[in-house]
């Protein structure tokens, strides 16, 4: 072989490792499945409430849920604040950010008796991944709350949590427009979208 070549193929895999760790040759989206299920596999399971936000008893993360399976997973890139001190205000500062109605966050979830799988995108841009999958696996205590018992992240394959996060229930027509959703026209999503989620 020519030092041409071995210099040609060098820069090969040098690019090819770039392209790789920008997100660009990865399929980000293959663990992402939840769509292709029933919003709720059973006639009576505990389905989360759809005219609010779960927020954690921390105040750090939060969930919108809607009526078609939609999840916006709040938290990570959008400030909450000390939410349980003045959830008005603290959807007020929630409202007032631009990421508020963002195209990142969102995913699907899916309830089985009580317990509630929630995998959603998590907006990354050091990650080879930069739309990361993560499940939120937990149940559904009440109408008022949900358990989160694990997360998972698929990009790295590690468990980021195990343990008990419990997020209660508030009341709120102040909503992301769950319209404004990265993959909502994608091709493989509207393919293999289950009926429930029309």
């Amino acid at each position: 072989m020519s030092v041409f070549s071995h210099w040609h193929i060098g820069w090969l895999v040098a690019a090819c490792g770039l392209l790789n760790s920008c997100g660009i040759m990865l399929n980000c989206h293959r663990p992402f499945n939840i769509y292709k299920f029933p919003i709720a596999q059973h006639p009576h399971a505990n389905r989360p409430r759809t005219d609010g936000i779960y927020v954690s008893t921390d105040s750090r993360d939060a969930y919108f849920f809607y009526a078609n399976g939609r999840v916006m997973s709040y938290g990570f890139l959008h400030p909450i604040g000390d939410f349980w001190s003045d959830p008005d205000r603290a959807l007020a500062t929630m409202r007032a950010h631009r990421n508020f109605n963002s195209r990142e966050g969102w995913g699907d979830h899916s309830v089985r008796n009580d317990t509630i799988w929630v995998q959603a995108f998590n907006w990354n841009v050091q990650e080879p991944c930069t739309r990361a999958v993560f499940d939120d696996v937990g149940r559904v205590k009440s109408d008022s709350s949900i358990v989160i018992n694990v997360i998972f992240a698929h990009s790295r394959a590690d468990t980021l949590f195990k343990g008990s996060r419990e997020f209660r229930f508030h009341p709120t027509a102040l909503k992301p427009d769950s319209a404004n959703v990265w993959f909502e026209k994608k091709q493989w999503y509207k393919k293999e979208l289950h009926p429930s989620r029309r």
